[in-house]
């Protein structure tokens, strides 16, 4: 409850595996902000951001993110 709102978080971690994409946007059907991960380590999961950001506005009009 967030002032007076009932709010719901779901987590779904897919590692970012790409047999796992067509199936990501089942998840976030509804969204209205995305918390978005990567691998600092990783230049590879770094890159990998703007293609989620993409995909989230794209398929679920998402403006709010949090990285």
């Amino acid at each position: 409850n967030v002032d007076g709102t009932i709010v719901k978080l779901h987590i779904w971690d897919t590692g970012g595996s790409d047999r796992f994409r067509s199936l990501v946007s089942m998840y976030y059907r509804d969204a209205v902000a995305a918390i978005i991960c990567y691998d600092l380590s990783s230049p590879e999961s770094f890159q990998s951001v703007d293609y989620w950001v993409n995909e989230m506005k794209d398929k679920n009009n998402v403006n709010k993110f949090f990285l």
